[in-house]
């Protein structure tokens, strides 16, 4: 290993390893020694896990060593009898392989630094959403959510409908390629269950006050372009793809064109749909400025936004705008905005550690 990284920034890495406390309480002090070690082998990335302990009070460490032509070694170290029968931490090299692809491998490890980047992204929301399931399912611990068993019923074929799993073939194969039982799978749909029970009391709550702060609601009518990576795609070109008519009522009405008809058929997808103006600030710009911009812009002008999956990217088209008043026809929308705004003020208030430093 010392051909590979230098022997001194490997017996650097092993002497921290050994020298960290191992107590969660002074798990603060793991990121100083880790500034040390960084300052002194410059020309090196390093990445400290910690794993805690079942017992809630101890902790493990694994150090990830990244030099910068693309090498990754993990370092591992601890004090013990080394029994050869107890070899924790002496795995062979394909017990970390995750995936291969002909002869391309991606081990563990590597994915994981591939997720520590996805979370220390904030434009793409994956961390969000972790912390608000997170925040859910440890608010309604303290509520006493009576699940009927026709609910789950409900839940479950729904989910094995919208899933092609109806048969009972179908199903148990599911179950197995997922590893896990049926008991598991009912747990799950009555979690799911309590989720949306826990919805509704928070709406139920919540709404009266919301809607006095909210009397008069901006409402945009969009476009969602989805375009996959391998389609080099512009604003430019995309807005060659819409035309814009106004019917009787003024609103706009997108029409594809010529253009737009044949980027569908390369795979470009297209969605139009209402959002309000909280929802659409929320979920979709990673920049709030972008609205303004888009807003003050000429008719047919895209902008770039969050991308929800990979290997693709997201335009919007804000082609038409409405002030709507309350009524019951947008009770679920209402409910979406009230539930989203309640989690954001949660979720500043909670206290959040990402185990991974």
């Amino acid at each position: 290993m010392s051909r590979l990284i230098g022997s001194q920034v490997h017996e650097d890495a092993i002497q921290l390893l050994l020298n960290l406390p191992n107590l969660i309480s002074q798990l603060p002090s793991a990121q100083g020694a880790l500034d040390q070690l960084s300052a002194g082998h410059p020309e090196y990335k390093f990445d400290l896990i910690y794993m805690p302990r079942s017992d809630g009070h101890y902790l493990d460490y694994e150090l990830l060593i990244s030099s910068g032509s693309g090498l990754v070694i993990k370092v591992a170290a601890a004090q013990e009898s080394g029994l050869p029968w107890a070899h924790i931490t002496a795995e062979p090299s394909y017990a970390d392989l995750l995936v291969s692809v002909n002869d391309s491998k991606l081990s563990i490890h590597s994915s994981l630094l591939y997720l520590d980047s996805l979370i220390k992204d904030p434009s793409n929301g994956f961390s969000r959403s972790l912390e608000k399931r997170l925040l859910i399912q440890a608010e309604f611990k303290n509520l006493e959510l009576h699940v009927e068993e026709a609910q789950v019923e409900s839940a479950e074929l729904q989910f094995r409908r919208l899933n092609g799993l109806l048969s009972k073939e179908s199903m148990l194969q599911w179950l197995g390629s997922k590893g896990m039982t049926y008991d598991d799978f009912q747990d799950l749909m009555k979690l799911n269950v309590r989720i949306c029970l826990f919805r509704e009391y928070i709406c139920r709550r919540e709404r009266a006050a919301w809607l006095q702060q909210h009397p008069l609601l901006k409402r945009f009518f969009v476009v969602l372009a989805r375009v996959p990576d391998s389609e080099c795609i512009d604003s430019a070109a995309l807005s060659g793809m819409l035309e814009f008519e106004s019917n009787a009522s003024s609103l706009s009405i997108p029409k594809f064109t010529e253009e737009g008809i044949k980027a569908m058929r390369n795979g470009i997808h297209f969605e139009i749909f209402c959002i309000f103006e909280d929802a659409l600030k929320q979920r979709m710009l990673s920049d709030p400025d972008l609205l303004q911009s888009a807003l003050n812009s000429h008719e047919n002008h895209w902008i770039p936004i969050k991308a929800d999956t990979l290997n693709q990217s997201n335009w919007l088209n804000l082609f038409s705008i409405e002030t709507c008043n309350i009524d019951d026809g947008i009770d679920w929308e209402i409910d979406n905005l009230v539930f989203d705004d309640w989690l954001e003020r949660r979720l500043s208030e909670a206290s959040v550690r990402w185990h991974w430093i």
